[in-house]
């Protein structure tokens, strides 16, 4: 039961930087394209 609490809560961790990451790339995107 804990192994899967501990799974779960790692795979939202991974998926929440992933989507900070793509939001980032994006805001960089944004920012270069105005230049």
């Amino acid at each position: 039961m804990m192994m899967m609490m501990v799974m779960m809560m790692m795979m939202m961790t991974m998926m929440m930087l992933m989507m900070l990451n793509t939001m980032m790339m994006i805001l960089i995107m944004m920012i270069t394209a105005k230049c």
